[in-house]
């Protein structure tokens, strides 16, 4: 399938389904599918969110480091 056109929340041809989603609702697509020869209306929605929790910093794998060992005794 190939995207004909993509419309933000907004814009026209949006307002029907903002009245329905509200915030949630990310953008619009207009697709056309050649083999069953049809066009296609499909939304992107947000189904849920949740605070992002940082990545630990990482040591890259190219970086020398020294390293300290202590004996076994």
């Amino acid at each position: 399938m190939k995207t004909i056109k993509k419309i933000n929340p907004g814009k026209k041809g949006t307002k029907k389904l903002i009245e329905e989603y509200g915030d949630k609702l990310v953008c619009v697509r207009y697709r056309h599918d050649p083999k069953n020869n049809r066009k296609l209306k499909t939304i992107e929605i947000i189904i849920d969110e949740n605070p992002l929790s940082p990545t630990p910093a990482r040591i890259p794998k190219n970086k020398i480091m020294l390293l300290k060992a202590r004996g076994l005794d």
